[in-house]
């Protein structure tokens, strides 16, 4: 079994590891404490010292993390080089306004409802070519996960938003939910920042 050493605390065994949760029991005192893999141990300043064997494990899940960051990445570019050269052959009709994004719109008690019609003027697809739910799908989908984690409804996210998205943005206490299906979830939570942003209540 692995082990580490906390700088202050001392020397601690690893006596569980559940996905991306390490437990660590310390030595002197018996207390377990549950760490988060691989960011617990590379901190600044770094508070463990690890066995070879774990250290290894850290270095590669780090090495992976930057990986899979570079491949999202490009793919966001490459999104981006996609539309970029679509909007040049199809060029938006101008109607006196700048942007894809709606004028402002009225809530009304169908937030959700309200906020898919917002996603779809603001020109997110609705299905992919072959007929499967898309962007306006996907978001959806992402924030009424959220809602239900953090306990809140369509309403209560209206008066909390901001500090929903700083909560599963890069740095946040949920980076690691925010990030998932390329930042779906942080994506549609920015999102749902405009559509607050663009309505009135």
């Amino acid at each position: 079994m692995e082990a580490v050493k906390h700088k202050i605390f001392g020397m601690a065994k690893i006596i569980r590891r559940d996905g991306d949760r390490i437990t660590i029991k310390y030595d002197k005192d018996g207390k377990e404490v549950e760490l988060k893999f691989p960011d617990s141990f590379i901190t600044k300043p770094c508070l463990f010292v690890l066995d070879a064997e774990l250290q290894r494990e850290v270095d590669e899940a780090v090495a992976a993390k930057k990986e899979a960051e570079r491949i999202a990445r490009e793919a966001r570019e490459a999104q981006r080089a996609l539309e970029q050269a679509q909007n040049a052959k199809n060029p938006v009709v101008k109607t006196g306004r700048t942007s894809k994004t709606p004028a402002k719109i009225k809530i009304k008690d169908t937030i959700e409802k309200d906020f898919e019609e917002y996603l779809i003027a603001s020109g997110y697809s609705v299905e992919t070519p072959s007929g499967n739910p898309s962007t306006v799908n996907s978001y959806i989908t992402a924030v009424n996960s959220i809602l239900e984690d953090e306990g809140l409804t369509w309403n209560g996210l209206i008066t909390q938003i901001s500090k929903i998205v700083l909560l599963y943005s890069e740095g946040g206490e949920k980076e690691d939910i925010g990030s998932k299906s390329n930042y779906t979830y942080l994506n549609a939570l920015r999102r749902f920042a405009d559509f607050v942003d663009n309505s009135t209540l």
